[in-house]
């Protein structure tokens, strides 16, 4: 592990494969951002002509701490799904500048985590792809002008109001505990970085004082809205909002007839609702209602009326994979007949905003192939004939998120 080399040999050390990587610190691009394009601008260190593939990814994490001199302090970092091959270099002549493809897809997989934020550090890597040869580089150590340059375009994603709700009566007695709730969900079926959030609730209960409310997150964040409390009044008909100065009970009886949710109306959760910001949406919320009797009278019956969710978010525009598997195999048909072989895909991601299905793409020779609504997990064949030695890349995407690259994979026929 070497931190400080005057120059980035991408390659070959020598006669030693290694992963080069690089840390851009401070990279201004905010949570959510459209990437449009992206590549690394490299200032050769020399004349190289040898004939190279390399490979491209980023380390999965929300900011990237800095090298140190452990042993594989690299090659031990989680590693971005997406994948770019840096394919038939060409030759690289000194003191000139060269780029990589387009990295777009690695960018937009780090900045839409959910704990990346603008002015966060990004990790990139850069190893041999099954070749031999180098490329070298001046690195920042060695001349910080032409240090490796890191350029972006993009476009900030827009915040939007979401609002879901739900109608669907039902009731809940008075209790001894809250061994017994109601619980009442809401779907969204969008998935976006959430940035504030507001609860709407209409109920009818005399004596509100004895009612808690939690709310629960998609993710398993669970907050309590409103605690059970000294409160004689009866009926909510509220918006819950951090940023109201008015408390929960306000000494009088709220009217639960239409319109509901007055904004005359707002008041402060118990526990303040920016517990849920920079979480992703989509996916089932989940009201909680318990209702116990404090002994004033007993008998009070909870009846829920409706409820709302109303968010600013910006929209997310790739999943976040957590983990997936993927085989990709060719197969021989038996026959001795050139370029009439196949691939066997299966895919079985795991992760957030994940949709019901998934895509296969690829393309070999100018011929392109897909696959689409594929359950996850299920073995799809595809018919793509390729000659011996051949390399067809296969991109598997997210039905419900058509930019999200969950994997790229490479298949080699050699059967025939």
């Amino acid at each position: 592990m070497d931190i400080g080399s005057s120059d980035l040999e991408l390659g070959e050390d020598g006669s030693d494969d290694q992963i080069c990587g690089m840390r851009f610190r401070a990279v201004n691009i905010p949570k959510g951002a459209v990437i449009n394009s992206a590549y690394i601008e490299f200032y050769a260190d020399g004349n190289h002509t040898d004939a190279i593939n390399l490979d491209i990814y980023g380390e999965d994490i929300g900011t990237a701490d800095g090298f140190s001199g452990s042993t594989n302090n690299i090659s031990n970092r989680d590693t971005t799904f997406a994948r770019v091959h840096w394919d038939d270099i060409e030759s690289w002549t000194d003191n000139a500048l060269y780029q990589t493809p387009d990295i777009s897809s690695i960018i937009q997989e780090i900045v839409n985590r959910s704990d990346w934020t603008a002015l966060n550090n990004m990790a990139i890597f850069i190893e041999m792809d099954g070749s031999s040869g180098t490329r070298r580089a001046e690195s920042h150590n060695g001349n910080a002008g032409v240090a490796p340059l890191l350029v972006i375009d993009y476009e900030p994603a827009t915040a939007m109001t979401y609002t879901y709700d739900n109608t669907q009566a039902a009731t809940l007695s008075n209790q001894a505990n809250c061994n017994t709730t109601l619980s009442k969900i809401i779907s969204i079926p969008d998935s976006f970085f959430i940035e504030d959030l507001r609860v709407g609730l209409n109920v009818a209960h005399t004596y509100r004082g004895d009612l808690q409310v939690q709310l629960t997150s998609p993710t398993g964040t669970t907050l309590n809205l409103i605690n059970q409390k000294n409160d004689s009044n009866d009926h909510y008909d509220l918006m819950l909002a951090d940023a109201s100065p008015n408390a929960i009970n306000d000494n009088t009886n709220n009217q639960i007839s239409t319109p509901i949710y007055q904004n005359d109306r707002l008041a402060a959760p118990d526990n303040p609702l920016s517990i849920f910001d920079g979480e992703l949406a989509k996916g089932n919320w989940m009201l909680t209602f318990c209702n116990i009797d404090q002994g004033n009278s007993g008998g009070r019956d909870l009846t829920f009326n409706s409820a709302r969710l109303m968010f600013e978010g910006t929209p997310s525009f790739t999943c976040i994979i957590t983990e997936v598997e993927v085989s990709a195999t060719c197969n021989d048909n038996g026959t001795t007949v050139i370029n009439d072989d196949y691939y066997t895909i299966t895919v079985a991601p795991e992760g957030y905003k994940l949709g019901t299905a998934y895509n296969v793409a690829g393309s070999y020779n100018g011929t392109s192939f897909t696959a689409s609504n594929l359950p996850y997990g299920t073995p799809q064949t595809l018919a793509v004939q390729v000659p011996i030695g051949a390399r067809t890349d296969l991109i598997i995407t997210d039905v419900d998120s058509t930019t999200c690259s969950i994997a790229t994979r490479s298949c080699i026929n050699s059967v025939d």
